[in-house]
């Protein structure tokens, strides 16, 4: 069974395995008619949960009912992790993305403001070269 607030691989229940490897991809929204995804890795916070596809794609993820829901950047992302109320990825390029509520400053923005179209790079974890 999953934990709320964990990381853990799909396959965990053969259940929850089945309606993941199951979903499909396109674009923002998977549909029936798309090739069929593999899980990689799924994060369950209480608000939001994502699944990470052997894409590299993130997706939000419906734990109830094993639905695909937005897909939350165009970066390859290599790992998600799931907070409370918030998901932070990590892109290919070393990027730390975030998504979710910002109510006490959990999205890294400087702000309390909430992420909600797609994941944004918080800008104090940027590589800078001098």
């Amino acid at each position: 069974m999953y934990k709320k607030n964990s990381c853990t691989a799909a396959s965990t229940t053969a259940s929850s395995a089945a309606a993941i490897n199951n979903c499909t991809d396109n674009e923002n929204h998977p549909s029936s008619s798309s090739a069929p995804l593999k899980a990689e890795q799924l994060c369950i916070g209480v608000e939001f949960s994502c699944l990470l596809t052997d894409h590299s794609q993130a997706y939000l993820f419906d734990v109830a009912t094993g639905t695909l829901g937005a897909l939350l950047t165009e970066e390859n992302i290599i790992s998600v992790s799931a907070g409370q109320e918030h998901v932070l990825l990590l892109a290919e390029d070393g990027t730390v993305l975030s998504f979710g509520h910002g109510s006490r400053g959990q999205l890294g923005h400087g702000t309390l403001d909430n992420v909600s179209e797609k994941a944004i790079p918080i800008e104090a974890l940027q590589v800078r070269i001098f």
